[in-house]
């Protein structure tokens, strides 16, 4: 419920059927892919236009269909997307599906494109002509819902997401293959009846160079599927789908844009330019060559080197019990970037013509298939070569294959009794391996269902290793946010797995060791990782101190980020109210910043009421645009903003000052969920609010009497908006409403008349 992608996914599968239902009930057709995305035979739009333009109109007038407004609601309610507007989600829901139409028929357009050169060009291979067609057929013929639940546009129910397949078709097996309609339209392991491995593993396994073993053949991938607009001159020098990836060498920051000048790009979070680039491209397909025959030696193999995702988050960091042991963080929507950059490293060579590419060699040249003419892997034409021998602009190196894609992730960074990161490698890949395997024991799930990476960080001026654990599934699951929930537990399951029942050496099958490890295994040694752990004395330093038990025995450390931990406050408590404390002042902080202040619309257009208790110290001292951000949430239905004056209100024992705190009534008891901190960093409304680094978030949860109970508004004032804006001699207020709506051109001419109707002595000297 916390991962926005799958909700969206649910909510699309409700937006389609419901278009089914609307618009197709009286024209029933085949959940084929051809029959949603290709345009009728009487010229009328394809299904999925008229899907789109259905979503335009529903989401314009959403309040005109209560059926699907209400089951929109009953899919988003208590989860992350609550309070999100109808809207807003069909447009998700429509840009989504917009973007696979256009790749989806763009990728058809090829092979139509292929059909007709070949058909005035080639006039005695049959065999070619055929396969194409056959190749299409099995492109149009595709079961709709699994070709849109394996582009993650519909919910995956476990099955891998964005697929990629390998067109193993060569002229040898189509002169014997008759066309098999028989498969199970459901079969998530083949795309188009083509082999498919998930998009992360096909960068690997399926690479152009690689060798692939199947049914006892082995088959040389040898090019990528033609889903780009070919370039039809050299000033369209690169296709839309070149993005460039980047990591800082100094930090260790990652990121992903589009196609852009490598010179001059900066890391995001240091500024540095020390960059290690890739510009890649995302394959949607792998081919071998049409006229290779496959052999049966599957003691010659190539593989492509392993390649370690790059992980990236800018979440905020939070404190463990003790600050000194480290810090985690945790994200719903953590980027994480696979690649390969072929056999020798240097990335590989594609020719935009016809889709063949190689690894460049161990010197980053050429590869030998582009120093003579090339064929087209799949169909040759008259004349037997591709157009890109005549035009080099059409072969691009240094170019990497790679896939990117949001997730569930978690971050841990522990720090030695120097104060020193983690600095052993061969203890941090054990030490997360464990972990990993700690984890998908206390889930009940399977370990294949978490990835991990150890990446190197920079602070300051250390440099250590951070251990991240992410979701396989792309799009998350919500397993690794939730590493952090019982870290004490975590690491006690992960010490229990070091200490390996077999007592092994460094890593066995008992411990460390398995078909997910397997590329790890000279940078195992879990002796080592339990060293560091007994070193750092760890179960010591995670229990919490005294001078956080801010609420007695209920307290607890708060390991989830604060927003994620009320909303899962509200499910627990039944609650429909929550209270938001600003108690400390500076003149640069901004209101609008803290991750409350938009989320208030969003709880309140859902219902809940929002309180937002502001010290009366504080509210002296604000400024014009603060007073103004305040401003705006007065007036809005079930929010409120009031001014406390007691300090007993927010102040807790041991310096501990209250965040946040969610309110429920049951049974004539009242139960409070409060949240405190002594980070004064993490008081102030800007983006750090609620975002302890110096010191850990803590909870408590506490029940009070019906007789103990007192109103929340009691000894506190409702700010008003005479409160906030303050006139002073000469000063006038002027509320505009919808006077200045209108064509752009008028707008200064209505401003000004408005002025000179409210105050003409302003206007004097003239305009």
């Amino acid at each position: 419920m916390n991962s926005a992608p799958i909700v969206q996914r649910h909510i699309n599968s409700l937006l389609l059927s419901t278009f089914f239902a609307d618009e197709l009930s009286e024209h029933s057709f085949r959940l084929e892919t051809g029959a949603f995305f290709l345009p009728g035979e009487d010229g009328q739009s394809s299904r999925a236009k008229r899907f789109l333009d259905w979503c335009e109109r529903v989401a314009a007038n959403s309040s005109d269909h209560p059926e699907l407004e209400k089951g929109v609601h009953a899919l988003k309610h208590g989860t992350i997307l609550e309070g999100s507007k109808t809207s807003r989600l069909i447009h998700e829901a429509q840009s989504q599906l917009e973007k696979l139409d256009e790749t989806w028929r763009l990728e058809h357009q090829n092979l139509s494109d292929q059909l007709e050169e070949l058909k005035s060009e080639l006039k005695d291979e049959e065999h070619a002509l055929r396969a194409i067609e056959f190749q299409m057929r099995r492109m149009t013929e595709e079961y709709l819902l699994s070709e849109l639940a394996a582009r993650a546009f519909l919910p995956g129910y476990g099955f891998p997401l964005h697929v990629a397949g390998l067109n193993t078709l060569t002229i040898e097996e189509f002169k014997r293959q008759k066309d098999d309609k028989n498969g199970r339209e459901d079969n998530r392991l083949r795309s188009r009846n083509e082999p498919a491995r998930d998009a992360a593993t096909a960068i690997r396994e399926y690479a152009p160079g690689a060798d692939i073993v199947l049914d006892g053949k082995v088959y040389k991938s040898c090019g990528l599927s033609l889903t780009w607009k070919k370039p039809v001159d050299a000033e369209v020098k690169e296709p839309q789908e070149f993005r460039l990836a980047w990591r800082c060498r100094k930090c260790g920051t990652a990121g992903t844009q589009r196609n852009g000048k490598i010179d001059e790009l900066t890391c995001s979070n240091c500024g540095s330019g020390d960059l290690d680039i890739r510009r890649f491209i995302q394959p949607g397909g792998y081919t071998v060559d049409f006229y290779d025959k496959p052999h049966n030696d599957v003691t010659k193999q190539t593989f492509m080197p392993v390649k370690e995702p790059w992980v990236f988050m800018d979440d905020p960091w939070r404190s463990l019990p003790d600050p000194d042991l480290g810090r985690i963080r945790t994200s719903r929507k953590a980027q994480i970037f696979w690649h390969s950059s072929g056999l020798h490293n240097h990335g590989y060579a594609l020719c935009l013509g016809c889709g063949r590419a190689d690894s460049q060699t161990a010197e980053g040249e050429l590869p030998e298939i582009f120093t003579r003419p090339h064929h087209s892997p799949r169909y040759k034409k008259s004349g037997d070569m591709c157009p890109g021998n005549d035009n080099d602009w059409l072969i691009k190196r240094d170019l990497h294959l790679g896939f990117e894609s949001q997730t569930d992730a978690f971050e841990l960074q522990l720090r030695d009794g120097k104060g020193h990161l983690l600095e052993d490698e061969q203890a941090a890949y054990s030490l997360a391996i464990a972990l990993k395997g700690a984890l998908a024991s206390l889930l009940g799930i399977e370990e294949q269902e978490l990835g991990f990476v150890v990446a190197r960080r920079k602070e300051g001026q250390q440099s250590g290793f951070s251990l991240i654990l992410y979701d396989s599934n792309s799009g998350g699951s919500g397993y690794a946010s939730q590493a952090g929930h019982d870290l004490a537990e975590l690491l006690k399951k992960a010490e229990e797995i070091l200490q390996c029942k077999a007592e092994c050496d460094a890593a066995c099958g008992q411990c460390l060791m398995s078909y997910d490890t397997r590329f790890y295994i000279d940078k195992l040694n879990r002796k080592k990782a339990l060293s560091f752990l007994q070193e750092i004395k760890l179960h010591d330093r995670l229990a919490l101190p005294e001078k956080y038990r801010f609420f007695g025995k209920a307290s607890m450390l708060e390991s989830c980020p604060l927003e994620e931990a009320i909303q899962q406050a509200f499910r627990a408590l039944g609650s429909d109210q929550v209270n938001f404390y600003v108690t400390e002042f500076s003149e640069d902080m901004d209101l609008r910043e803290a991750w409350f202040f938009g989320r208030a619309f969003r709880w309140a257009a859902s219902g809940r009421t929002v309180r937002i208790m502001i010290v009366k110290t504080v509210l002296d001292k604000l400024l014009l645009h603060q007073r103004l951000s305040l401003l705006s949430l007065i007036g809005v239905p079930n929010i409120e903003v009031l001014v406390l004056a007691d300090k007993a209100r927010f102040r807790l024992p041991f310096d501990g000052i209250k965040l946040s705190e969610v309110v429920s009534t049951r049974s004539g008891s009242r139960e409070i969920r409060v949240w405190g901190t002594s980070d004064k960093t993490a008081l102030l409304p800007n983006k750090s609010w609620g975002n302890a680094s110096n010191a850990p978030v803590i909870r408590g949860d506490i029940v009070l009497s019906e007789t103990s109970m007192i109103s929340d508004s009691e000894g506190m004032d409702r700010l008003s908006e005479e409160d906030l804006i303050k006139t002073q001699n000469g000063d006038s207020v002027i509320e505009i409403h919808r006077e200045l709506d209108g064509a752009a051109k008028d707008f200064g001419k209505k401003f000004w008349d408005i002025l000179e109707q409210d105050r003409p002595d302003l206007l004097k000297s003239g305009r």
